[in-house]
């Protein structure tokens, strides 16, 4: 059967991400309940050039860690990227992988290494699913810095929760949050936890504890 479409390489909403160049792609496939039937599946990424991470890879990657579905039945997709045209949604949170931080400029441009989400409308096997929204979410990193999404969950009311870690202070929490951040510019390896309103344009709340 065709597979329902979501989007091309370059993020051109509407059609299915099918092709995967010399890079790493995050991907999601979703499947009938007897695992029988294929309903839809689609890469996320970009071929764009950029030296991120330590070791200079010829390419952006973005690794897709976490997925969840919440009650209305959309679903999510979170990892960390160094993608610059990632898809994402006006008013988000974070439009930009620069919001995490720019380790270099020139051609190409050192992206920093950047967790996002994307939230997807249900998959009914007739019509492909549409964004909901898609943002960034970071910090300001230095060389080998870095923010990595490696769970997520969604409540009754939409809110996504998604927990990872991050080894720099900076990543963005919220006001009267139980540790708001480790305190020192070399964090080790600290793990954090956020809160997204059901729009992916609010941090309604934000953690990082070391």
């Amino acid at each position: 059967m065709a597979v329902p479409p979501y989007e091309t390489e370059g993020g051109t909403a509407g059609v299915n991400q099918l092709t995967l160049p010399n890079t790493y792609f995050a991907f999601v496939s979703v499947f009938d309940p007897t695992l029988s039937t294929l309903l839809y599946s689609s890469l996320f990424g970009d071929s764009q050039i950029s030296t991120a991470l330590l070791g200079f890879q010829s390419s952006s990657p973005t690794y897709g860690t976490a997925v969840t579905v919440d009650a209305a039945g959309n679903f999510y997709v979170a990892g960390w990227t160094a993608d610059p045209l990632l898809q994402v949604t006006a008013g988000a949170l974070q439009t930009t992988v620069g919001s995490c931080g720019v380790l270099g400029v020139g051609i190409p441009t050192l992206n920093g290494q950047c967790s996002f989400v994307e939230k997807l409308s249900p998959v009914d096997g007739a019509s492909p699913p549409t964004l909901i929204y898609g943002t960034y979410l970071g910090h300001m990193p230095r060389i080998g810095g870095v923010d990595e999404i490696v769970s997520i969950m969604a409540d009754a009311s939409g809110d996504a929760y998604v927990a990872g870690f991050t080894n720099i202070s900076g990543f963005p929490t919220t006001t009267g949050s139980y540790q708001p951040g480790c305190g020192t510019s070399d964090c080790g390896s600290t793990e954090f936890i956020a809160e997204l309103n059901p729009t992916g344009t609010r941090l309604l709340a934000a953690n990082a504890v070391r």
